[in-house]
């Protein structure tokens, strides 16, 4: 028979006694974990299999601006409107229990996170999900589709790469034409 892991936000802190992903700095955010939650910071989402935490994410919604995020996003931001920014949901960090890891619960997880933010996106403008990379996981992100973020600093800077997904579900061709369009009326 095959287990079922059970995802759900984290409603007990004793829950996560024991739980270590084997990065201290990721463990002391951890233990931070159900105050955030409770003060609505963030969202903090543990995976359970057999009544045991194997996994722990927080996300958290910011906003960025275009010069922020990549030359590409740049590119299509002519309105000149400083004030609108791009909706992005922080995957502040996504652990998963030292014990546990290689058997691609980080990745199911991850996948999990992916789509449904993509049906979100669809009724809310979430354009980019942002997380914060241990370094040593830079190249395993990009083979979801994360970019860096150019010149983006972060607290930990050294330890961590930002780096974004883009969610942009709307016809690019159209976003062009529509450009084009409009910069010639200004001609």
């Amino acid at each position: 028979m095959k287990e079922t892991v059970k995802v759900e936000l984290l409603k007990d802190p004793e829950c996560l006694m024991g739980f270590s992903c084997g990065e201290p700095s990721i463990d002391e955010l951890i233990k931070k974990a159900y105050y955030e939650t409770l003060l609505e910071k963030g969202y903090t989402y543990v995976a359970i299999l057999n009544n045991r935490v194997i996994a722990v994410y927080q996300i958290a919604f910011i906003t960025l601006s275009a010069e922020e995020i990549s030359e590409d996003t740049n590119d299509h931001n002519w309105s000149g409107n400083s004030e609108l920014r791009y909706g992005c949901l922080l995957i502040h960090y996504l652990a998963v229990e030292k014990t546990c890891q290689h058997r691609k619960i980080g990745s199911t997880i991850l996948n999990g996170i992916l789509k449904e933010i993509s049906l979100l996106g669809r009724k809310w403008p979430v354009r980019f999900i942002i997380i914060d990379a241990v370094n040593d996981l830079v190249s395993w992100y990009k083979s979801f589709g994360f970019e860096p973020i150019r010149q983006m600093a972060v607290e930990n800077a050294g330890f961590t790469t930002r780096m974004y997904y883009d969610c942009y579900h709307h016809d690019r061709a159209e976003l062009e034409r529509y450009e084009e369009a409009c910069i010639n009326d200004l001609i």
